[in-house]
């Protein structure tokens, strides 16, 4: 497991533990405070990746209800599990892959 020194943070390379092994990056973004834009932050790093042709994953875990799924289009949407684990709601033919803590 290899640690990172970023913006006085520690990032863990969790790929192995995770199971997640083609994944290239991880990037977190979070607030100790509610309000600021930390979801509209996300979908608009995810969207700029995806316009540049990148495969992006997008999780969110809002304990006070996720807003990612209406900022997509996709609220009527929702994870399901399959025998290879949890398959995402797919936006952008499969380019963005949106998970939600409901």
């Amino acid at each position: 497991m290899s640690l990172k020194y970023v913006c006085g943070y520690i990032v863990t390379n969790f790929s192995f533990q995770m199971g997640i092994d083609n994944v290239q990056n991880i990037l977190l973004v979070l607030s100790g405070k509610g309000g600021v834009g930390k979801s509209s932050v996300s979908v608009q790093i995810a969207k700029g990746f995806v316009a540049q042709g990148k495969s992006v994953g997008l999780l969110d875990v809002d304990i006070c209800g996720p807003s990612i799924p209406r900022m997509l289009g996709v609220e009527d949407q929702s994870i399901h599990q399959s025998e290879e684990g949890l398959v995402p709601v797919m936006i952008n033919n499969g380019k963005l892959k949106v998970i939600v803590r409901r």
